[in-house]
């Protein structure tokens, strides 16, 4: 028997999520993850038909079929990790239990310092008087054969440029992404009780949008 159908059974005899957690050695998050995801609703469920018969059997037998996304974790958390991870990526994760609560709170952190480097970037950005600034610069090497024996190898920079004004709307963009992301994280939180309210969620994403001084943006 797997540790969750045992801690399930546990939790069935009433104890406490902390003991559970404790007993298992799992975090006390995912503990609460598994009570509101499968937990609660499997112990007001009757399985009353043969289709969800056959389901469970399949289940017990080799897993979902390819493809079934019935165990991925909340569904807010996977549209929002699946946007960003590529195809194999999301085999991992779908092969193993993470723990969304602790992912999502390490999410937040990395959005909040996302949002500080753009704001950074663009307070560096207002310091100067518009004209452009360089975005980039792109190497490429050039073989030419001289003669049989002799290869001349030579190599291109170029450098990449861009507006000021141009620069601060892609940041103030990437600005506006991370916030999204944070969003989802904190409304995830918020379905495991992790936040206290939707008024404070929104309070935590309220980030001020650099603007040049010039009002091009």
């Amino acid at each position: 028997m797997e540790k969750k159908q045992q801690a399930y059974e546990d939790w069935r005899r009433g104890m406490k999520y902390k003991e559970i957690a404790e007993k298992y050695d799992i975090s006390l998050s995912t503990v609460k993850s598994w009570a509101v995801r499968y937990w609660k609703q499997e112990k007001g469920e009757k399985v009353a038909t043969t289709t969800a018969k056959k389901l469970q059997t399949e289940k017990k037998k080799g897993g979902a079929p390819k493809g079934n996304k019935n165990h991925v974790k909340h569904g807010i958390y996977e549209r929002m990790l699946f946007e960003f991870l590529s195809e194999q990526e999301q085999q991992f994760f779908l092969q193993h239990e993470i723990d969304e609560i602790e992912e999502c709170k390490n999410m937040i952190k990395f959005c909040d310092l996302q949002i500080l480097k753009f704001m950074r970037k663009i307070k560096e950005l207002e310091q100067k008087a518009g004209g452009l600034v360089v975005s980039g610069v792109s190497k490429k090497k050039r073989i030419e054969d001289l003669q049989k024996e002799n290869t001349n190898v030579q190599q291109e920079i170029t450098t990449n440029t861009v507006a000021v004004h141009e620069l601060i709307l892609r940041y103030n963009n990437e600005i506006e992404k991370a916030k999204k992301q944070k969003m989802k994280c904190l409304e995830v939180l918020l379905k495991f009780g992790e936040t206290q309210n939707k008024q404070q969620t929104e309070q935590t994403t309220a980030v001020n949008i650099y603007l040049p001084d010039n009002g091009r943006v």
